[in-house]
């Protein structure tokens, strides 16, 4: 069957979907991946066709509304506001980037779209084929934890606090979209607004996700029951696969520096914050090195999309822009990351110990999951944080035995599971083949 994928955001968010399209093309099905002109080298390296989407996500994260949401943290009511200012600053944009993922999925018998991409499932609603949402990180709701946009202190929240907090969570992250997809719908796709009716013809669970819920989409997430168990409190047609690791490019190879650098001495740490673009890198990388400094270890900086910026870099430090985790991470002695769930799941396979600094979103959800596994110390926001704590931090991971232990444990877990071939699977189930069987 021909399949197209839909995912917008950071590299996070689109690495995952080539590892899980080429499950899909390896199985015979002709694979599109609908995203940003940015992935295209990414994407021909996986072998799969692409459908460039207008937009420059890199220049979306440096702007007022991005930095906005990355200040807030897990303030719900700060990042609500953050996110509707980024829809108004988007919205005159985004009717061309809603228009070309409908020609995306011009021939497709069945869409697969991500938590970035919503618009999926009235694209799929309009031509009556299946769809399949894929995420990566939870946001059906459930008693059983607290949303990703919860605060730190969990304890007091309980069962149905929990619940209500994934209600608010979801109002939060849709709200500022709901009325640009559902005049899309009406005059583009001809659909009624994604809004189920109540007795006064009005639902605060209104949405691409409520209405997803609603017509009981199935919905895969990229996740590790070892990780986070899936509640018992989530429909049947809501299932944890296990993770889709991103596939090594083709003919890839490591910079000759980069492999000098790793052989002259004791494994490195490796710190990498992705696509956190800052306006202060400056300030963020001083920290970091003083904190390499204390606790005198050498390290890999991977400079992303700006949130380290370095100048002159002491001895012992090697920069670079960006090395594929799966080659890295067994390479190095621990890591320090945003908490980000594409880098989470790599640093769990990985076995790594790791210092996890969010910034915003889903990434203090994470960075929370990994101290409840004993990977990982309690984290602390990157605006708080001194250079003694993520010296401590580091100290920690490289010192004490529990932290390497449980990350070894934890990756052998994981290195029995095939969630790519799981999800294709599922979504093989769905497909319109199955369907006329």
């Amino acid at each position: 069957m021909r399949v197209t994928i839909l995912t917008l955001g950071s590299l996070g968010d689109v690495a995952p979907f080539l590892g899980l399209g080429k499950g899909l093309a390896a199985r015979g099905h002709g694979v599109r991946i609908a995203t940003y002109g940015r992935y295209g080298a990414a994407i021909a390296e996986a072998g799969l066709e692409h459908y460039v989407l207008p937009g420059d996500p890199a220049r979306l994260l440096r702007s007022a509304s991005s930095q906005g949401i990355a200040r807030a943290g897990t303030n719900p009511l700060a990042y609500w506001r953050s996110q509707r200012a980024q829809a108004r600053a988007i919205a005159a944009k985004a009717r061309p980037l809603l228009d070309e993922a409908l020609a995306a999925c011009g021939d497709a018998e069945l869409i697969v779209y991500s938590l970035t991409a919503l618009m999926g499932g009235a694209i799929a609603e309009a031509r009556g084929v299946p769809a399949v949402q894929a995420f990566l990180t939870p946001v059906t709701p459930t008693r059983a934890f607290a949303s990703i946009l919860a605060g730190r202190d969990q304890s007091r929240l309980g069962p149905l606090g929990n619940l209500l907090g994934h209600y608010v969570a979801e109002w939060a992250l849709t709200a500022g979209f709901r009325r640009l997809l559902d005049d899309w719908r009406g005059e583009v796709l001809h659909l009624p607004p994604a809004r189920p009716r109540g007795l006064r013809g009005w639902s605060l669970r209104g949405g691409p996700l409520a209405e997803a819920e609603r017509r009981r989409c199935p919905r895969l997430y990229g996740i590790s029951p070892e990780v986070l168990p899936a509640p018992p409190d989530w429909g049947d047609w809501t299932e944890e696969t296990g993770y889709w690791p991103p596939p090594l490019p083709r003919d890839w190879a490591p910079p000759a520096a980069l492999e000098a650098f790793l052989a002259e001495g004791e494994p490195p740490v490796c710190v990498g914050f992705g696509s956190m673009g800052e306006a202060d890198g400056q300030r963020l990388t001083a920290l970091v090195l003083a904190a390499l400094a204390r606790v005198g270890r050498r390290a890999v900086l991977l400079s992303g999309w700006g949130a380290l910026d370095p100048g002159e870099l002491p001895d012992g430090i090697h920069l670079a822009e960006s090395v594929p985790h799966a080659w890295l991470l067994p390479r190095v002695a621990a890591m320090v990351h945003a908490g980000g769930a594409g880098t989470s799941a790599a640093v769990f396979r990985a076995g790594l110990p790791a210092v996890v600094v969010p910034f915003s979103g889903d990434q203090f959800f994470w960075a929370r999951r990994a101290a409840a596994l004993g990977v990982a110390p309690p984290p602390h926001s990157w605006r708080q944080l001194t250079a003694e704590q993520l010296a401590d931090g580091l100290d920690s991971v490289l010192s004490e035995p529990s932290y390497r232990a449980a990350a070894a444990r934890l990756a052998g877990r994981l290195a029995g599971e095939d969630g790519v071939a799981r999800a294709v699977a599922a979504i093989e189930r769905l497909g319109p083949r199955s369907r006329d069987a």
